[in-house]
């Protein structure tokens, strides 16, 4: 990050234009535009791309420009747009403008689905959510992972994730009827299950901890031993609520995943490559786990904390 304006003497000023002179790119040093355009890439990606397919006919139209050709796009992107005594870049106003647009087809989809009677908002898909404490790195996180687990039983993260509440998400992934079953056909789904690249920490069959999945017990010497015999209680359920929250039609689930990973300087990973993310290992209060464990807690209190707002509201 560039600190010119911060810096005290000659020297420092002089050492920060160097820095700043010496950026290749047109991002510069600059780190949200990077997640700006990922963010970009996802809104463009809702709901059968119909964002991104107007963004891409409106700036056809009004400025002569295919963003389907990667020239003009990175040129129309980066060209300057005034603001009072400044500019701000193309990029921004675009980001600008498909957030709102969100933001519109969101509140439109709710407010139909309430009139036709195909989203429950009303508390009875509510009631039995529990509330999570959100702490980190203790006993009441890996508690918590259970109690994540037992919520998502028979219920679908794909329906769920897009604000439907209620008897609408009372099925599994690999039982929706709206397009849910699908991504179990995906690149990430494949990564899991067929490439697998399953929990590296805890059970690799159900991504939980040994200390909660049945399979697992311990010997008089504390050897953990697995029962191939003996089925997993929660089967398949942790990877298929991660898998139904990436690809549910609200695309703040999926940034919210891309946002974590690249902030450990991973960027432009392909959907085998998330796979191995949610695998990595994770040691917690000396239980271990994965990845994904922590990722379906943050997505549930999002979406739970979401329903609880839309319920205050109503």
């Amino acid at each position: 990050m560039i600190r010119r304006c911060h810096a005290n003497t000659k020297e420092e000023k002089n050492h920060w234009t160097e820095k700043y002179m010496s950026a290749t790119g047109p991002d510069g040093f600059c780190e949200n535009k990077p997640a700006i355009r990922r963010t970009i890439a996802a809104l463009c990606t809702v709901d059968d791309q119909i964002l991104g397919k107007a963004l891409t006919s409106f700036v056809s139209q009004t400025y002569n420009t295919d963003l389907t050709l990667e020239s003009q796009a990175i040129k129309w992107f980066e060209e300057k747009v005034p603001l009072e005594e400044t500019w701000v870049p193309q990029l921004l106003v675009a980001f600008d403008l498909l957030v709102r647009a969100f933001e519109f087809l969101s509140c439109d989809a709710v407010g139909a689905g309430r009139d036709n009677g195909t989203y429950d908002s009303g508390p009875s898909g509510l009631s039995e959510a529990p509330t999570l404490h959100m702490s980190w790195g203790d006993n009441e996180e890996v508690s918590e992972w259970k109690v994540v687990m037992d919520r998502w039983m028979g219920k679908c993260s794909f329906c769920a994730g897009r604000g439907v509440q209620g008897p609408q998400i009372e099925h599994t992934l690999r039982q929706c009827p709206h397009g849910g079953k699908q991504v179990l056909s995906s690149e990430l789904a494949e990564g899991i299950y067929e490439e697998g690249f399953r929990a590296r920490g805890g059970c690799r069959r159900c991504a939980l901890p040994r200390e909660v999945c049945e399979a697992w017990e311990q010997d008089t010497s504390g050897e953990w031993c697995f029962h191939p015999r003996v089925r997993c209680q929660y089967g398949s359920q942790a990877y298929d609520t991660a898998i139904g929250f990436f690809f549910c039609k609200n695309p703040r689930y999926r940034i919210e995943l891309m946002e974590s990973i690249s902030e450990e300087g991973l960027n432009d990973l392909d959907e085998e490559s998330v796979a191995m993310w949610l695998g990595k290992k994770i040691t917690v209060t000396g239980v271990e786990a994965s990845e994904i464990m922590r990722r379906l807690r943050w997505w549930s209190q999002m979406v739970w904390k979401s329903a609880r707002v839309n319920n205050i509201g109503n």
